[in-house]
């Protein structure tokens, strides 16, 4: 009996660090990819150029400037889905933490694009280009 609660918490600590390192090292991908494509969209474009150096209102400037490709990290997101309802299967979890998965998957896909997005503005005001 004794071996057996010993296996339970020692799966159940396994697991744990298990989806721990699975989100941040998916956390720290779609930070770095968000920050590069922030940074290849906003200041690599021949439309930005354009853009800042003509006399153009706010609302005049493209919606595809500053999109993002969101769909494309929901796309890298949405491959740790059938990892976590694996385990919501094996773990015998209850009916709304399947209803739930996809709502907190989008909702985490979020932090990594705006923390990126920091980044990437912080780097392009305080790091001087030599172009």
């Amino acid at each position: 009996m004794q071996s057996a609660i010993a296996n339970q918490e020692t799966y159940a600590l396994a697991m744990g660090r298990m989806f721990g390192i699975f989100f941040l090292a998916l956390m720290v991908m779609l930070l770095l990819s968000s920050a590069i494509i922030l940074y290849g969209s906003l200041f690599r474009t021949r439309e930005i150029a354009f853009l800042l150096t003509s006399r153009t209102d706010g609302p005049r400037v493209s919606p595809e400037v500053s999109r993002g490709d969101h769909f494309e990290q929901l796309g890298v997101r949405a491959s740790g889905s059938p990892i976590l309802l694996a385990y919501g299967v094996v773990a015998e979890a209850p009916w709304y933490s399947y209803v739930l998965l996809l709502p907190f998957l989008v909702a985490f896909l979020y932090i990594p694009v705006a923390i990126g997005a920091i980044l990437c503005l912080w780097i392009v005001r305080y790091i001087p280009t030599t172009s």
